[in-house]
């Protein structure tokens, strides 16, 4: 072999185990990524007892801070400390498995730093007890903050402050006292997550959780609470912005303002036999959910949306009230208990119909349309919006005028008489309006009681055309 060639080969072989060696390195590097991942699962999800993991996080218990997790032993001065290197160095806080005794306001310095975070082996293993009344954390939150794995007995969290991007995952928390154990008085704490947690009441119908700003909401992107179970505990909602509750289960909704915006609860489930729901504030939605006791939608409650609750297994029980209530829509939510009713009061529109006629004739002279089930009858007094006519589809006028006028029937509650009278409010198709006919009213120029019925009639000139005309009418009415 000549030197160049030796040479040669020699080059090849060092190129060879090179490429070998970056291939190892980005193998190796792949599996450390995987591996960071899945670490990362593990403490979203509140379990971090593998100690390769701990040992990327600062631990209360490691010699320099002393800490000893006996259930007796206050660690408050432990977990501080740990606190203060963990922001530095922007490690998690890791407090493993184990019963450990904590001043109130133990994480009121970790918790404001951005993206601090204090993690827990799980519910069933690291415990927390407060050695007197108050919180974890009072304050300020930091952004990116979050608390994963923990069961608390006490106060948790007052968020007076800050919390965007916020994450409480896998927690549970046991109340000492009446006062809510998670308080939300931030008028910010956007696109905060709040899953598969558990909070529990002291008594029967305390408020676990209360979102109550005390300013003006900014939050832009919603607050999530997923799969939230709060036993016999309150959930309750001040003038707060973009609110999503998803199944959160609990005793009852509390509504405590007037002035909230898209607070939506799908899927969830209030078992408040005997209290009262009031659903107030625009864009409120309640979709999929059951709701066992009383439901009032507000005053101030627009713009929303009230089922299908029907389809999960329980509707509506009791009365729903709508006061002064617009632009509302109730699908499918209706009153499953016997002597319960559903009262619309105060702006409640619907739309019923006037009757029909089919292959509609020339020279008729008000000639009463035809109504399955007989004429709408008025359970409650109200007032006549609209009137609109139609032809199916692809029919148009040729020549003449049909015109259709509504009619009541007016009862004599005493004798039970009835008195006929043409309300003047009418529609026609003509050569202007040739396939349909939307005539409005003023609210209250023509009014019902309740046992009235309403009705309309036709009439077509003599040169009406064409005779195959299917006509069908609508009323709209306030009630």
């Amino acid at each position: 072999m000549t030197l160049y060639n030796w040479d040669l080969a020699r080059y090849e072989e060092t190129i060879a185990r090179s490429r070998a060696v970056e291939q190892a390195r980005l193998l190796l590097g792949q599996q450390l990524s995987e591996q960071a991942a899945l670490d990362g699962l593990l403490a979203e999800l509140g379990y971090a007892s593998n100690p390769d993991i701990a040992r990327r996080w600062v631990n209360p218990m490691d010699p320099a801070y002393g800490a000893v997790v006996d259930g007796v032993t206050d660690n408050t001065a432990a977990v501080i400390a740990a606190g203060v290197d963990a922001k530095v160095d922007k490690r998690p806080l890791y407090l493993s498995a184990g019963a450990w005794v904590l001043d109130p306001g133990v994480f009121n310095d970790f918790l404001t730093g951005q993206g601090c975070k204090v993690y827990g082996d799980g519910v069933n293993a690291t415990t927390i007890t407060l050695t007197s009344e108050g919180y974890l954390f009072e304050g300020t939150l930091g952004g990116g903050s979050g608390i994963f794995g923990l069961h608390v007995t006490g106060g948790l969290l007052n968020i007076t402050g800050g919390g965007a991007d916020f994450r409480f995952f896998n927690n549970r928390v046991v109340a000492t006292s009446s006062a809510p154990p998670i308080k939300m008085v931030a008028d910010t704490c956007s696109a905060s997550k709040w899953l598969c947690s558990t909070v529990f009441p002291v008594n029967a119908g305390d408020t676990v959780i209360s979102v109550v700003p005390t300013g003006a909401d900014s939050g832009s992107i919603p607050r999530h609470f997923s799969d939230i179970d709060l036993s016999s505990g309150c959930f309750e909602v001040g003038d707060a912005r973009d609110l999503l509750l998803h199944n959160v289960f609990g005793r009852n909704l509390l509504m405590v303002g007037t002035s909230s915006t898209g607070v939506h609860q799908i899927g969830c489930k209030f078992a408040s036999v005997g209290e009262a729901t009031e659903l107030t504030g625009v864009n409120t939605f309640a979709v999929g959910s059951t709701i066992a006791g009383a439901v009032t939608l507000g005053a101030s409650f627009s713009n929303g949306v009230y089922g299908p609750n029907r389809d999960v297994s329980l509707a509506v029980h009791a009365t729903a009230l709508l006061a002064a209530a617009k632009n509302i829509i109730i699908h499918e939510s209706l009153v499953a208990v016997p002597n319960a009713d559903i009262i619309f009061a105060g702006g409640f529109k619907q739309t019923i119909s006037g009757g029909t006629q089919d292959n509609v004739a020339d020279t008729q002279t008000d000639v009463e349309l035809a109504q399955t089930g007989g004429r709408w009858t008025a359970v409650t007094s109200g007032s006549i919006l609209g009137l609109v006519i139609r032809g199916e589809a692809n029919q148009v006028w040729t020549a003449g005028t049909l015109t259709v006028e509504v009619w009541k029937s007016v009862i004599n509650t005493t004798t039970g008489a009835r008195t006929e009278t043409a309300t003047g409010l009418t529609a026609v198709i003509d050569t202007t309006n040739r396939a349909v006919k939307v005539s409005t009213q003023v609210k209250d120029t023509d009014t019902f009681a309740a046992g009235d019925e309403l009705f309309c009639k036709l009439t077509t000139s003599a040169t009406w055309t064409p005779t195959t005309f299917d006509l069908k009418t609508f009323i709209q009415i306030e009630s």
